[in-house]
């Protein structure tokens, strides 16, 4: 019944924003299903200058994959279905899936003004975004479709998490921790009704990164110096769940952003100030006056939470939480020639992710998977593609605590 109600919620939402979205603008982001499917570019042109200036520059078809990914090769997938997780190739992911807020989510990858920053662009999000290709839109899922093509469980266009083109991804826009065992619960069941997944021997890549809500609205409003022991307590409820319930299973645990980063943007516009002490009262309204250090220390305290909750889920062979921390310390890039902030990494609320913005986490996120445990970049590779690792011989698998005590010093990178 919270389920239903809260679909109808939402969906008045969603027809308010449609119904009040400036005239002319926005109506191909607002009609778009599953963007570009096909590996050409074409409908790229369909986009306004506001739109284009903020994606990822693409990648010629003469330009080969970074990575090696044909059968037989170090992240092909492998002969025969491994068994254990700490012996997994890109190639042998079968499904993704995804919980979190409104990065997750993909909201305002398109946005052009403040109104459709609500859109939630889940095909172009970062970890389950499906639309097109790597080579027009760098994301985790695209990047496992050079390994295996028959990976399932992307999103495509623009959804909401009840709409059937969200597939597995089923974040909420203003989530916060206590609601991750709900997406923990409701992912398993859309998992567990897909026909297209064999439950008990496809081998899955959740993704999870949650908390930023926590921080810019709620953790004022309350006792804040207990948020650190809620987050660890929440998220060891969600990955229990998870670890008790779905096999076959890696999941990726990804520290929220430190959104105090925020305050360092150069020149924010008026209407991004207002969307700030909107959206994030906690960090930029009244309630930050006098608590700016002590906001800014608890958000420390809840990523190191998160670092903590991996530990004691590497001992099943079909089971493995991998902490990603390419958020802790991550900045908002800045342009060359003048060092000040470079908006197209961002959305039109100067807050959330433009779509170069998540082709830049997702190439981080996947930097990390590539990275041993105690070698893990703790920033943003701003530079998408730059710096891209890949499988070795050495190493083929994806890192997990277990396997990374092996060898792994030597990393082809591009």
């Amino acid at each position: 019944k919270a389920l239903i109600r809260h679909k109808k919620v939402r969906i008045k939402i969603f027809n308010h924003i449609l119904a009040h979205r400036p005239k002319g603008r926005c109506q191909f982001i607002l009609n778009r299903r599953g963007t570009d499917k096909a590996n050409s570019s074409s409908n790229l042109n369909s986009y306004s200058e506001d739109q284009k200036w903020k994606f990822q520059t693409r990648v010629p078809e003469n330009v080969r994959f970074p990575c090696a990914t044909e059968p037989g090769s170090p992240g092909g997938r492998s002969a025969t279905r491994p068994t254990s997780v700490h012996r997994l190739r890109p190639g042998d992911i079968d499904v993704v899936g995804a919980i979190g807020d409104s990065i997750i989510a993909g909201n305002g990858i398109l946005s052009s003004n403040i109104l459709e920053v609500h859109m939630e662009t889940r095909g172009l999000s970062l970890a389950t975004g499906g639309d097109s290709n790597w080579r027009n839109y760098l994301t985790l899922s695209n990047i496992l479709k050079e390994f295996n093509p028959n990976i399932i469980g992307y999103a495509q266009g623009n959804a909401m998490s009840f709409m059937p083109d969200s597939k597995f991804n089923v974040a909420e826009p203003m989530a916060m921790n206590r609601d991750i065992v709900f997406q923990a619960k409701l992912l398993l069941l859309r998992m567990k009704a897909d026909k297209n997944i064999d439950f008990e021997k496809d081998w899955k890549l959740i993704t999870i990164l949650m908390g930023h809500n926590d921080f810019c609205s709620d953790m004022c409003y309350r006792n804040w110096k207990a948020l650190p022991n809620e987050t660890r307590d929440n998220l060891k409820a969600a990955l229990d769940y998870l670890h008790d319930n779905m096999p076959r299973t890696v999941v990726n645990l990804v520290p929220p952003l430190n959104v105090a980063i925020v305050r360092r943007i150069t020149q924010p516009s008026a209407a991004c100030q207002i969307y700030w002490r909107t959206v994030c009262s906690c960090f930029f309204g009244f309630k930050s006056k006098n608590h700016e250090q002590e906001f800014a220390d608890i958000v420390e305290k809840c990523q190191q939470a998160v670092v903590v909750n991996n530990s004691r889920y590497n001992k099943k062979d079909d089971f493995a939480v991998v902490v990603q921390p390419f958020l802790v310390n991550a900045t908002i890039p800045t342009r060359i020639n003048d060092n000040r902030t470079d908006y197209s990494y961002l959305a039109a609320d100067c807050f959330h992710l433009s779509q170069k913005g998540h082709a830049a986490a997702a190439n981080s996120l996947w930097n990390n998977m590539m990275e041993p445990s105690n070698k893990k970049t703790y920033s943003l590779s701003s530079n998408v593609l730059t710096r891209f690792l890949c499988p070795t011989p050495e190493h083929p698998y994806i890192f997990t605590a277990r396997n990374s005590q092996r060898d792994a010093s030597r990393q082809k990178t591009i």
